[in-house]
């Protein structure tokens, strides 16, 4: 079979809505493999606040996108696009089907809809120019002729024009022809029962465990800062709170995510949306059973 021919399902989905389960029953039906879009399990070593897919889960169905970095490390929306496409087209050259799952909207905004991203920065350039008073910056931009930020005072902005010598990324408005997107949106009331369970889960598969060994290997600031779930854990081992709000501040957390994730998928207007993951397997199994009979 032609590799056009084979579609690029995509499963959305906010924090414990039943994405990954969702995409491991397409995968073991219809031959195939899952391309994880998540910022978070592409860190190594942290397993249990992420939710990454189980070594069990990984034996029975490939997954691409995981442990591919260290916490700490530079891993851009730009450097998943890249990652993202090679494997679904590798995925796509074997005749298997790539599954691209996930919930962090730009990683799956950026290889549905192509984005183009601005150039990358050099660490030498920024410090150089992170040195310079917000006037020279706005001089220097004004000399060079490029569109001064619509935040003139803002030196990030400023800082980020130079660096990409005025240019902007752009994207398509349309997803990419082969891809079938599907999302996952349970009830309020199922959802947020599914993220206690979920947090009751992560505590008894040992994420305070976790938590002091990431401790031992990490910077505190990192794991709080750039991963949900270890800041209550690190507030609990220190003391400074119990157990129920450890618990009931992590549920609060992936609630705020969640929140933050529906906001953005609501600005894609193709996605086919679904209130359980019955339904939205049986849909995508409609969608795929069709095409077998055809191919």
């Amino acid at each position: 079979m032609a590799t056009r021919d084979i579609p690029l399902i995509v499963i959305i989905g906010p924090t414990a809505s039943g994405k990954s389960s969702i995409g491991m029953q397409i995968a073991k039906t219809y031959g195939g493999e899952i391309v994880c879009a998540d910022s978070r399990t592409v860190y190594k070593d942290l397993n249990i606040a992420t939710a990454k897919p189980s070594p069990a889960d990984q034996a029975v169905v490939p997954h691409h996108g995981l442990d591919i970095v260290t916490l700490g490390e530079r891993f851009t929306a730009f450097d998943y696009k890249q990652y993202a496409e090679q494997v679904i087209d590798d995925i796509k050259s074997r005749g298997k089907i790539p599954i691209l799952v996930g919930g962090t909207g730009l990683y799956i905004e950026s290889v549905l809809l192509d984005y183009t991203f601005r150039p990358q920065f050099e660490p030498e350039h920024r410090a150089r120019l992170e040195q310079m008073a917000t006037e020279r910056l706005q001089n220097m931009i004004a000399e060079q002729g490029y569109a001064m930020p619509k935040n003139s005072t803002n030196r990030r902005h400023l800082i980020r024009t130079l660096e990409t010598k005025g240019s902007f990324g752009n994207k398509q408005s349309e997803p990419r022809s082969d891809a079938k997107v599907f999302g996952i949106r349970p009830e309020r009331e199922k959802f947020e029962e599914s993220i206690w369970r979920r947090v009751d889960e992560m505590f008894e598969q040992g994420l305070l465990n976790e938590t002091k060994q990431l401790l031992s290997a990490y910077d505190e600031q990192l794991l709080s800062n750039d991963v949900i779930g270890y800041k209550p854990c690190i507030e609990y081992i220190s003391g400074a709170i119990n157990m129920n709000e450890a618990k009931a501040e992590l549920v609060k957390s992936h609630l705020s995510y969640a929140k933050r994730q529906l906001t953005l998928f609501k600005r894609l207007q193709f996605i086919q949306w679904s209130e359980s993951s019955e339904k939205c397997i049986g849909v995508i199994s409609d969608l795929l059973g069709k095409r077998n009979q055809t191919t």
